[in-house]
């Protein structure tokens, strides 16, 4: 014979948490309270939980918002880098600049090397990385048509100078 369920009225306290403004909280307050009286689970450790599921939820909000306006491609990720494809770039250097030691120090990081290598996809991805640390991340909204229209107006090293304009396209953070 089991027990009888205690039916539990959580309406004041989805409209306390709405009002408060702690929507995630609100959406996952039922399924968390359940869990909670089936584990027998204390006050405390219930509470934290809930405000876990606010606090990802606020912090999964900000990455997606700032993914939008910054205006880089998402697909292009550290994670799905292909470094067997390119061996010449030190896996352990990506590694390091993701931490965004790099940005706390207020250092420059330059990418160059010949086209198709990867330095788009590695600023992409380094931004994506910045972003998620809670960084800042804007296009440079440098592109190819807008150096182009103008090299006869570039010295005669331009091909040299396109290449370090092109890899600050990605990403310029504040």
């Amino acid at each position: 014979m089991t027990a009888p369920r205690v039916k539990l009225d959580i309406d004041t306290t989805r409209e306390k948490l709405a009002a408060l403004g702690l929507g995630y909280a609100t959406s996952a307050l039922e399924g968390l309270l359940s869990e909670a009286v089936r584990a027998e689970m204390q006050a405390h450790v219930f509470l934290d939980r809930l405000l876990d599921a606010e606090r990802s939820g606020r912090e999964e909000r900000r990455v997606r918002t700032m993914l939008k306006t910054a205006k880089i491609p998402t697909g292009a990720t550290l994670e799905n880098f292909d470094f067997a494809f390119q061996p010449a770039i030190e896996r352990s250097r990506i590694e390091t600049l993701a931490t965004g030691a790099w940005i706390r120090n207020s250092e420059v990081v330059l990418m160059q090397g010949p086209p198709g290598v990867g330095k788009s996809h590695l600023l992409c991805g380094l931004g994506i990385r910045a972003i998620q640390l809670g960084f800042s991340v804007q296009d440079a909204g440098v592109r190819k048509s807008e150096i182009v229209g103008s090299v006869a107006l570039l010295p005669p090293n331009a091909e040299v100078m396109f290449r370090v304009l092109v890899l600050f396209r990605p990403v310029i953070m504040a």
